[in-house]
Order: structure tokens, then sequence, then C-alpha cells
């Protein structure tokens, strides 16, 4: 579907669930994923893969094989704006991983295709990174 301008919000989430399901599979049974989805417009269009690079993040950074580790994903839509909330845990990263590639190119894309319509905040809360974004629908 990543050549496709655009797809259903329907389509959108279903290809993150799967990517959740197949996380879980490769993490330890003590991981906390908690995943809530509350979208009652799901045949609103977005570009496809944009919320994907923010909750790929959420695995990346924030699962430890040492120590207890949850992720945080929720995604809703409320007058007329999809949100999407994440939060996880902050564990030093290897020095050999990338980093920050996934953001800003999803940052140049927002600009580009959204200019005016989204917020994307990003932010270090004790142990925790937090990552709300808000997109107008029905562009």
């Amino acid at each position: 579907q990543a050549n496709k301008e655009f797809v259903t919000l329907s389509e959108e989430l279903n290809y993150i669930e799967n990517f959740i399901e197949l996380q879980k599979l490769r993490l330890a049974s003590d991981m906390n994923i908690n995943f809530e989805v509350n979208v009652q417009n799901k045949s609103a269009e977005i570009e496809p893969m944009l919320l994907i690079p923010i909750i790929e993040n959420t695995f990346k950074h924030g699962v430890s094989y040492k120590e207890p580790s949850e992720i945080v994903i929720r995604i809703d839509d409320h007058d007329k704006r999809l949100n999407l909330h994440t939060s996880n845990h902050i564990f030093p990263k290897k020095k050999t991983e990338s980093s920050g590639f996934g953001l800003e190119n999803l940052k140049k894309r927002l600009t580009l295709r959204y200019p005016g319509s989204y917020s994307l905040k990003i932010e270090e809360q004790g142990k925790l990174y937090i990552v709300d974004f808000s997109l107008k629908l029905g562009q």
C-alpha cells in the first residue's frame, strides 16, 4: 500500500496492528505493550505509513532485555483530528545504531503534505520518551 498516495485509516490501522503483533512474537513475554485504538472514522484517508515511524521508534528505543519495559500506544480520532500518543522507557542504545532518520523524514513528509494541519510534540519526561501527534483529517 506504500505506493498509493493515500490509504484509509482502516488500512493503516491494520498494518500497525500486524506490526505490533509481529513485535510481540520477538519480544520477551514480560514486555508490557498497551495498545489502544478508538477510531470512529476509519474511512478517512491519510498518507500511507504515516504513523509507523513513531511506533517503530517505541520498539527500537523502548525495549530492554535486562529491565522491565512498557510501551504505550494510543490512537483515536476526535473533532476531525487523528491523534497518536506513544510512550516508552528510555534505555541507552548501542553506539552503532543509527538514530533520528525516521522522525526527521516524517517531519519533512508532514511539512510537505500537511502544512499547518498537524502537531508533533516529542519530549523526554524523566525516564519516559513521549510522542504526541495530531493530524487534521479531511484534507
